[in-house]
């Protein structure tokens, strides 16, 4: 039994995602054990806990654990945070899961906080904290834990996948509008490995991986050019343009699609290499590939 874990409180003010939930193998989402919440509550912890409050569990292999006596320790505790937001977030019923700092906790001898990692800012928190989080009403314990290790094994071989799950998840809690825009663009746009005609791919690769049906690809092409270009817009301080407008009045339907595409982008890392993910896409294109979805 491992003498490590990274608890992460949720700061969610209500989470509503039933009794303990295992995300993977060695992953959970509980309420906080009796233990951990003294550990917590009597050491230097900063963020505030209460004895129901929600906590993901991420039990340490022995063989990691020198990772986490190293200098290493916080890029590894941030590595594991960010598999378990992706996965709050992708399945969540609306509001995202706010993730407090995470301890790093040794019980070698007496149980006791190793490290306090600060994981990513969360503008105007104690307003946002407000926010239920909890699972799709639809979800199945099963597949809950097959889309986890899906994201597991793409975090664990693709580094620059943690650029387009920060961005995502990020996104998610962004106040101004313009950074919700510029964050769900950029995630989106690391999924388009190659550089030339950036704006036409962007559009029209990820209407091929969103869509089956024609009209429906066309539809998704035009609100993804219209996310483009409202980002250049922004990035070049014009708050006006129509491509803004028309963004903002289908912000529901984007933030779908930034759902759709990353689910769809992991899945496919774990069906196939990443070095032919940009192959897949031409290859949607032409017709000579189907979507993976649609395969099984």
């Amino acid at each position: 039994m491992s003498q490590w874990t990274i608890v992460v409180p949720l700061l969610n003010k209500k989470v509503t995602t039933g009794s303990t939930c295992y995300l993977g193998d060695k992953v959970s989402l509980q309420t906080i054990n009796e233990e951990t919440y003294y550990i917590l509550s009597k050491g230097n912890y900063r963020a505030e806990i209460t004895a129901k409050s929600k906590c993901l569990y991420v039990g340490i292999d022995e063989t990691e654990s020198s990772i986490l006596e190293s200098d290493q320790c916080d890029v590894h505790t941030r590595a594991q945070a960010r598999k378990a937001q992706t996965l709050l977030n992708l399945l969540s019923d609306g509001k995202p899961a706010l993730l407090a700092p995470a301890a790093v906790i040794c019980k070698k001898r007496k149980a006791k906080v190793m490290e306090i990692v600060d994981l990513w800012a969360i503008p105007d928190i104690e307003q946002q904290r407000k926010q239920s989080y909890g699972f799709i009403s639809t979800i199945e314990r099963s597949s809950i834990r097959a889309l986890y290790k899906i994201i597991d094994q793409a975090c664990n071989d693709e580094e620059r996948v943690a650029v387009t799950l920060d961005r995502f998840n990020s996104s998610l809690t962004r106040i101004d509008f313009a950074d919700k825009v510029i964050d769900t663009t950029i995630s989106l746009e690391s999924l388009i490995l190659s550089r030339d005609e950036l704006r036409f791919k962007f559009s029209l690769y990820l209407s091929f991986i969103l869509a089956e049906a024609p009209e429906k690809r066309e539809e998704s092409f035009k609100l993804l050019r219209n996310l483009y270009d409202a980002r250049s817009r922004l990035v070049h301080g014009d708050h006006k343009s129509k491509e803004i407008g028309k963004v903002s009045d289908n912000w529901e339907t984007i933030h779908s699609f930034l759902k759709g595409a990353i689910t769809y982008y992991l899945s496919y890392l774990s069906y196939d290499r990443e070095e032919k993910w940009d192959e897949h896409l031409r290859r949607l294109v032409f017709g000579l590939d189907k979507r993976i979805v649609d395969e099984n």
